[in-house]
């Protein structure tokens, strides 16, 4: 489905954002970005105020025995 709109979201690129958005997702690699010790989430509530959509923020303060990466 995509693929079929791809000519129109060239010519129409406000039109389909959310198709721009799904082509991102499978265009960009996702990053997974893990903030840890003191003032870790005040950083990652810092770097989500902007934008990111391939970046995933996952910070503790605290040592935890969860595997994430």
């Amino acid at each position: 489905m995509l693929k079929s709109v791809r000519d129109d979201m060239i010519e129409y690129g406000a039109g389909y954002s959310n198709w721009g958005m799904l082509a991102l997702e499978k265009l960009a690699d996702p990053i997974e970005l893990v903030i840890t010790g003191n003032g870790a989430l005040d950083e990652a509530q810092r770097l989500s105020k902007k934008y990111q959509p391939t970046v995933f923020i996952a910070a503790s303060e605290k040592n935890s025995a969860v595997p994430f990466v």
